[in-house]
């Protein structure tokens, strides 16, 4: 079984704004983020580079965050589900991204969370490996990276 990318996919997908929300969102569809999400974002006076919002009543501490020079990130769709777990899985890029807004629960956004302690295995990668194998090595370790990200 294996992950396919659909390469043509990349040059029709559109470069969108993308937020990572700390919660599971059981929904698989769209949604009017720009009229009920957007217009809660304000910038806080405390720090410059930090926001807040709120989503569904609860308050979001946030930071935009860079990803490392030369990736790029990638919203992807399966449009066919596989039937078995022994079938490759085809997928295409929808929207890309090179910074997202990253948000948390409450807390000010550190470079302790979780994200940005992932992203370092980028550079570390690089470092040891050079930049061909870490690029190899950040793509099959991708899944275990948000596995990781999703359970801290």
């Amino acid at each position: 079984m294996a992950t396919l990318l659909d390469i043509k996919s990349l040059v029709n997908s559109k470069t969108e704004t993308c937020h990572f929300l700390p919660c599971e969102i059981d929904f698989d569809g769209g949604a009017k983020v720009s009229s009920f999400f957007i217009k809660t974002v304000s910038q806080e006076f405390s720090h410059e580079k930090h926001i807040s919002a709120t989503f569904r009543g609860r308050p979001l501490k946030g930071e935009e965050v860079e990803l490392p020079t030369g990736y790029t990130g990638l919203v992807v769709k399966e449009h066919h589900k596989r039937s078995t777990e022994d079938e490759d899985r085809n997928l295409a890029a929808i929207h890309r991204f090179d910074k997202f807004t990253h948000w948390n629960l409450d807390k000010t956004p550190t470079p302790d969370d979780s994200i940005h302690r992932a992203l370092q295995w980028v550079d570390i990668s690089a470092a040891l490996y050079g930049r061909s194998k870490a690029l190899t090595l950040t793509m099959h370790t991708a899944c275990w990276i948000l596995q990781w990200i999703c359970q801290d």
